[in-house]
């Protein structure tokens, strides 16, 4: 039903409203809207009434995503299980220090070279070469000496190759074994592990694994530290680090230029020592790749 039409009102009678309407608006603005010398109790509860809106708009919003775990040396062992396991082929150079002694009387020897790999039905195909070099230094005089080392695995036969340079030896085995996804298992045998704070290796972060020889160990186990940098995208071995008895590096290991799943031809892989060269039978169990 519509409601009857009103006259207009004069200007007069409008203004009249106005003012009435005023009058009953201002006391419930004054009661809604307490000044600054209200009551104590007032101003309280105002504010707790505030921080309750808050705190359930708070409720309101997402929950924060769940934080990844903590990370330790288990944690790391899982995660560079994961990632070795895809990985079939790897390509990289080598370069090896190690420092004997201190000036004048002191042995540096520097080992350079290139290794390839690939695992094929658990079987290691493997080409290692290394030129190393022996400087002796001491107060009298100094002297330089150079030998070869390689290994050359096709999976059936494998060459081990070493001496000094012109006038190498051959040492002939069987084939190699796929190596462990799990790097860290052997060091678990007779090193007690930390995880270190991650650092860089060639602009790359790595886990860095601290390894520190177990009490009560052999005469002939290991009484060095270790430590290892590990590539967190890779999982691939990219520094490793012995620690002389004094604490300071003693063999700094830098694997560089590192290609992984790229492929290798298979005549890499594939060797015979020169007519008339010295073969010997020699154990290659030990052999594993370098990463």
């Amino acid at each position: 039903m519509m409601c009857p039409r009103k006259p207009a009102l004069t200007r007069r009678e409008a203004a009249r409203a106005t003012a009435r309407s005023a009058a009953i608006i201002r006391p419930m603005q004054a009661r809604t809207n307490p000044p600054s010398r209200a009551p104590r109790a007032y101003r309280i509860l105002v504010a707790g009434s505030a921080l309750a809106v808050v705190a359930w708009l708070a409720g309101c919003e997402k929950a924060p995503p769940p934080t990844a775990p903590l990370e330790t040396v288990d944690v790391v062992r899982k995660r560079l299980i994961e990632l070795r396991r895809g990985i079939e082929s790897v390509s990289m150079t080598i370069d090896i220090v190690t420092e004997l002694g201190a000036p004048p009387s002191r042995n540096i020897i520097t080992t350079e070279g290139a290794e390839q790999s690939r695992v094929s039905a658990d079987k290691l195909l493997l080409r290692r070469e290394m030129l190393q070099t022996t400087r002796v230094d001491r107060p009298e005089s100094s002297n330089t000496v150079q030998a070869v080392q390689g290994i050359v695995s096709d999976g059936q036969v494998t060459w081990e190759i070493s001496g000094q340079r012109g006038s190498p030896v051959f040492g002939r085995g069987g084939p190699l074994q796929a190596p462990s996804h799990d790097p860290l298992e052997p060091l678990m045998q007779k090193y007690d592990l930390s995880l270190l704070p991650s650092e860089r290796v060639d602009g790359r972060p790595c886990w860095v694994i601290d390894a520190r020889p177990k009490a009560g160990l052999k005469p002939t186990d290991p009484k060095l530290r270790v430590t290892r940098y590990y590539d967190r995208e890779s999982g691939v071995l990219l520094r490793s680090i012995v620690w002389n008895t004094d604490g300071k590096p003693m063999t700094t290991t830098n694997h560089r230029d590192v290609k992984i799943n790229e492929p290798i031809p298979p005549e890499r892989f594939a060797f015979e020592p020169p007519p008339g060269a010295t073969v010997f039978s020699t154990d290659v169990a030990r052999i594993q790749p370098s990463y």
